[in-house]
């Protein structure tokens, strides 16, 4: 156990407005990384999809200031590569670009159109 300690990655994943009704710090003890699940955190705030909802923002703010005294690496899900972007900006280490389903969806289109183009 003490060799393996050191390898193992602790990530609590954030997805609920409730969380951040109690203290932050205390959610965040022991964690490396604080993921967000930002489209449940949105649809949990009243605002489904619209991460840039002025809700969202006030909410994942207090997590980032509460992840940077703790000094917990911030993650979350970024559904195109702008958003991917902007979290980068905002401090964000660990991103989970677009969804398996997204990304399986237009490879499948893609292909679609290529054998159309045979047809």
């Amino acid at each position: 156990m003490a060799e393996v300690k050191d390898q193992v990655v602790l990530i609590g994943q954030f997805e609920t407005a409730q969380i951040g009704d109690g203290p932050l710090e205390q959610a965040l003890t022991g964690l490396d990384i604080a993921f967000i699940g930002l489209f449940d955190l949105s649809v949990d705030l009243g605002t489904p999809g619209r991460f840039d909802a002025p809700k969202v923002n006030e909410w994942l703010g207090r997590l980032e200031r509460a992840a940077e005294a703790a000094r917990v690496v911030l993650g979350t899900f970024a559904p195109n590569p702008d958003y991917a972007g902007q979290a980068v900006a905002r401090g964000y280490r660990y991103i989970a670009l677009e969804s398996d389903l997204a990304i399986l969806q237009r490879s499948f289109r893609n292909l679609l159109r290529a054998v159309k183009d045979f047809a």
